[in-house]
């Protein structure tokens, strides 16, 4: 049984997996009797202080402000990276000539390794949980069709095939990219759309936006909805271009 759970864990889709788990969790109980309870658990005031010197904040800005620092750290590392050793050389017109096998890249390697399972399996996680719970009590279906709700999910999911399959397409129109070996454009219209599966950031940044209590209800609809069309259309488009299962 610990094989594999180990086994799980090493997996690149398990974070996915964990991820997408935690925000059905927190959806069930948002609608649940237990959610008063929850609201007031992430609204607990902690505090860090230092002689007179005293950092007071909800347990939610913790999560938000704190640990997605981390993660914002992890991305930073991993762009750096990529850029070194030319993965990123291309879209973002860099003309290196050569990958780059510097001492500097193994600190910054072990560090990537250390916090990514932390990130992966804790932080957003939790970032999840506790943002991404709406209650649907006395929702209709007109309410999905308010602005903030259809302009997220049309952002989310119009906004990144437009952005992603639209560009690239003119790209390799105009010879300036080329489709990878064996790709075909029903794969990349599966992969853009999937692209649109941004909940964790699409869920920080809603936050930031709007910081109005109103709007957190129709922010995680959008962001729900947007989410769950991008999943469906990139599987649908896969699923197609992967010919009959024997």
């Amino acid at each position: 049984m610990r094989n594999m759970i180990a086994a799980f864990f090493k997996l690149e889709s398990a974070a996915g997996a964990l991820l997408a788990v935690t925000a059905a969790l927190a959806i069930s109980l948002a609608n649940t009797a237990l959610s008063p309870s929850i609201d007031r658990l992430f609204g607990l005031p902690l505090a860090i202080g230092v002689g007179q010197f005293a950092l007071r904040k909800p347990l939610l800005l913790w999560i938000n402000d704190g640990l997605m620092a981390i993660f914002f750290l992890l991305v930073g590392l991993e762009l750096k990276r990529e850029v070194l050793e030319r993965e990123l050389s291309v879209g973002l017109f860099i003309p290196l000539t050569g990958g780059s096998d510097e001492p500097d890249e193994q600190p910054l390697r072990r560090l990537e390794h250390a916090l990514h399972p932390w990130v992966a399996y804790a932080i957003l996680p939790i970032f999840a949980f506790a943002n991404a719970g709406v209650s649907l009590a006395g929702m209709s279906l007109a309410d999905g069709f308010r602005p903030v709700p259809l302009g997220i999910a049309g952002g989310l999911f119009l906004g990144k095939l437009v952005g992603v399959f639209g560009v690239s397409a003119v790209l390799v129109a105009a010879g300036l990219a080329r489709m990878p070996a064996g790709g075909t454009w029903l794969e990349l219209f599966g992969v853009s759309a999937c692209a649109g599966i941004g909940f964790t950031m699409s869920l920080f940044i809603g936050t930031l936006a709007f910081e109005d209590p109103a709007f957190a209800t129709p922010l995680r609809l959008g962001v729900l909805v947007g989410s769950l069309l991008s999943a469906a259309a990139g599987y649908a488009a896969l699923r197609s271009a992967a010919g009959p299962v024997d």
